[in-house]
């Protein structure tokens, strides 16, 4: 990859210049922390179809019985 920067002559970008970044990125995080944020992602989202599910049957229901004048008021 050539790079130019502010004057006419370019630079080249090495694996080496990468290095650092590469060693602090995988220094920071760990397959451990990674395996947990998308367990927790998982979680979540299977928490939210079923609390999605639940009101869309909730609602259902309730309409249901205004419908049929069974509200019980």
């Amino acid at each position: 990859m050539v790079l130019l920067s502010g004057g006419s002559t370019p630079t080249t970008v090495t694996v080496s210049d990468w290095a650092k970044v590469i060693t602090d990125v995988t220094a920071q995080f760990s397959i451990t922390q990674i395996v947990s944020v998308m367990s927790a992602i998982i979680v979540a989202g299977i928490g939210f179809v079923f609390l999605w599910w639940g009101a869309r049957k909730a609602y259902r229901a309730i309409m249901s019985a205004v419908r049929k004048g069974k509200t019980g008021f």
